[in-house]
């Protein structure tokens, strides 16, 4: 059997990084198909025309990675293999360096920094880097040039340009001193007699406007410009303003991503997120199902690749020889593992099981409870979350409403079983159970009885078993471990969860071990605010395409799950869900079946790469991400009978009323950024004053897209 490698064997390294870009840009490159109607519409441009200025960066050439800054990230990575961990930390400082040095600037009513202004400011934030201060700048070109390729269009553009008699310029808003940049326009393809205006040099910007009296001066005064560019702003609008014809270039736009991580773990995710969007070509259609199934290609390969590896490493370290994969929010762990064929790799073997929080919480309710009274843990269970919902939603939901004493007990009570719940009712609803205890334990003790036979028929009492679940109070487990032993069964059961909350603390002496892969209930719950941010998104991803569990039956002698379909649920799986899943196990089949995809090998996914990542899409979410994420329609509720948008902001009629509280949303960061963006005037500058004091305790990168 072949040994999963161990996390301190499977570390990142330069040389590893190396090979991969270099056979990431010939991939890319040859795989490239020119975009024809933009040559078209290029062509038809130049009529009149006698300048061609052209954007460089995200332009004429574009990087490897998903957002400009994870260069800093490969820079530290080298740095820290050559110099020692005193580099550790060192890309958040070179990006806030940047950022500080702009500012300087900005005081001095300069437009633009150098890199050596930038370096001159990273050793008052990081004072080891200043006599490194010539060796950086170095390694920093040396990076850019490592992950930069040319853009095919741009070079058609170029050669078209030259055959109608126009004269080329490349422009560009860039820190990097001129000779970096014609370097790294040299090794693209680019002809070293093409003139090169960069900022840096010319201290003038496209973005104010200056950088278009430089260029006229450099050309005809009477020439007739066209521009090439990314960006809206200072490719678009500002030379348009200037008299400048703009002809917009927008396929290799990088992805900005402002909050999350900017360490060397980041690298895999960036760069198979990045060559899975260069890699389209530009007839692909921009549906949700395309931009869902780019998201599995990158962020689902590297997350579920990387828990999925924890689990089977940890497993092999205990001496586990079955895992049970929890339905539903185990189906893509345990998919993942099948891809990745970790059985045959480890000897370890695997069942899906049929569990949920209504078929074994309720049924473990029972064990301490008895008909004259209900135990604390079943009023806990029964009225579990009833806030929002009616009293007969949370009535029928465990089974009960056929206790008519039940029903005409809550009518009394509450006034009407459509009565709309509040916090303040709890107490009420757990002794309205309470009344009802010998009719209300006869229906829990079913559930308790279904629940052994079923146990127990799969297995989970036979020795030490592995359990995994997404999370995130352990409360399965113990109810598993709870149901078992009054079975009289002996249980060691090992739970492996994405993480845990600071209240799973409270079922560990009745679940047994639990541990988390990204987060742990022995770490302050607000600290593991990443994790936070990512609940939903990973309990809606990971999901089954069936239903969820309600019971257990007897079928052909063989205890089966009940199992409630949901055409709601059903229909945001197969738009959704499903292209972000089968795009996540095709990677992954080919990851461990070819030893590579695109960016990604088995050395690549890992624990702390797969951390990165899901903090960055958790803290950072782009506009598309959130439109199409948070249009996924969530339950909380044990029912599933509810659902809500997971971001529920980009629906609300009335902004002025809506709740300010961030704490419990589905997605808390991104709820801020959605209403920030629909928010205006003082309204919007009392959230924002409200949002950051909520965010305190988030990172100060995360923390700056609240602004």
């Amino acid at each position: 059997m072949a040994r999963i490698l161990t996390s301190k064997e499977a570390k990142l390294s330069v040389k590893m990084l190396a090979e991969i870009t270099d056979s990431l840009r010939h991939e890319i490159l040859g795989k490239w198909r020119i975009d024809d109607e933009w040559i078209e519409s290029y062509k038809m441009s130049l009529g009149g025309i006698d300048v061609v200025s052209i954007d460089v960066f995200d332009t004429a050439i574009t990087r490897l990675v998903e957002t400009p800054v994870d260069v800093f990230a490969l820079v530290e990575l080298v740095l820290v293999e050559k110099y020692g961990t005193r580099f550790c930390g060192f890309a958040a400082f070179r990006e806030q360096a940047e950022r500080g040095a702009r500012i300087k600037a900005r005081d001095l009513g300069q437009d633009e920094v150098t890199l050596s202004e930038v370096l001159a400011e990273l050793a008052l934030l990081f004072p080891v880097s200043k006599k490194y201060s010539e060796e950086i700048a170095k390694i920093e070109v040396e990076c850019e040039a490592q992950l930069t390729i040319p853009v095919p269009e741009i070079l058609a553009a170029v050669r078209i340009a030259e055959a109608a008699a126009c004269k080329v310029v490349f422009v560009s808003d860039m820190y990097l001193p001129h000779e970096a940049v014609r370097h790294l326009l040299g090794i693209c393809g680019y002809s070293d007699a093409l003139p090169l205006l960069v900022s840096s040099e010319t201290q003038c910007t496209k973005s104010s406007g200056a950088q278009w009296t430089v260029l006229r001066q450099h050309v005809e005064a009477w020439s007739r410009i066209l521009h090439i560019g990314d960006n809206p702003h200072s490719d678009r609008d500002s030379p348009a303003a200037c008299g400048i014809k703009p002809h917009p270039f927008t396929r290799v736009c990088s992805y900005p991503r402002s909050g999350g991580p900017l360490t060397p773990d980041i690298l895999p995710f960036s760069l198979q997120a990045r060559s899975t969007q260069l890699g389209r070509t530009t007839s692909s259609l921009r549906t949700d199902a395309a931009l869902m199934s780019a998201l599995g290609r990158s962020w689902g390969a590297v997350v579920v690749g990387g828990y999925t590896k924890w689990i089977a490493r940890r497993s092999e370290e205990l001496g586990l020889r079955h895992l049970f994969f929890c339905a539903r929010d185990g189906w893509l762990p345990h998919a993942a593992w099948e891809c990745a064929d970790f059985g045959k790799r480890t000897g370890i073997t695997t069942s899906y099981l049929y569990v949920s929080r209504r078929s074994l919480n309720l049924g473990a309710a029972a064990v301490t409870s008895s008909a004259a009274q209900l135990g604390q843990n079943a009023l806990d269970v029964l009225a579990d979350r009833c806030a929002g919902y009616t009293v007969r939603h949370i009535i029928e939901r465990s089974g009960l409403s056929g206790i008519s004493s039940l029903m005409e007990d809550a009518y009394q009570t509450f006034g009407s079983h459509e009565h709309v719940l509040v916090s303040d009712d709890v107490w009420n609803l757990k002794a309205l159970f309470q009344r009802s205890s010998g009719d209300v334990y006869q229906i829990l003790r079913g559930d308790l009885d279904n629940a052994v036979q079923y146990l127990k028929q799969e297995g989970l009492h036979e020795g030490a078993v592995g359990l995994v679940d997404v999370g995130w109070n352990g409360t399965l487990q113990s109810s598993i471990a709870r149901i078992l032993r009054h079975a009289g069964c002996q249980v060691r059961i090992f739970g492996f969860y994405c993480g845990l909350w600071n209240d799973a603390q409270k079922n560990r002496p009745s679940a047994g071990w639990m541990e988390g892969a990204f987060g742990s209930d022995f770490i302050h719950d607000p600290e593991q605010y990443a994790v936070r941010n990512a609940v939903d998104l990973l309990e809606n991803l990971f999901a089954a395409p069936e239903g969820t569990t309600t019971g257990y039956c007897s079928e052909h002698g063989r205890m089966v799950a009940c199992v409630a379909g949901d055409g709601t649920e059903q229909d945001t799986h197969q738009r959704l869900i499903a292209p972000f899943q089968k795009a996540t196990l095709e990677v992954l089949e080919r990851v461990y079946g070819q030893g590579r995809c695109e960016a990604l090998t088995p050395e690549m996914i890992e624990v702390a790469p797969a951390m990165a990542a899901l903090a960055r899409l958790s803290l950072s979410p782009g506009k598309s991400e959130m439109e199409i994420l948070g249009s996924i329609l969530h339950c909380s509720d044990f029912s599933h009978a509810v659902h809500v948008p997971i971001l529920e902001e980009l629906w609300m009629e009335n902004l002025e009323e809506a709740e300010w509280d961030m704490k419990y949303r589905s997605w808390p960061l991104a709820s801020a950024l959605a209403l920030l963006s629909r928010l205006s005037g003082e309204t919007r500058a009392k959230f924002l004053h409200t949002a950051r004091e909520q965010f305190a305790h988030v990172d100060s990168r995360t923390l700056g897209q609240l602004q």
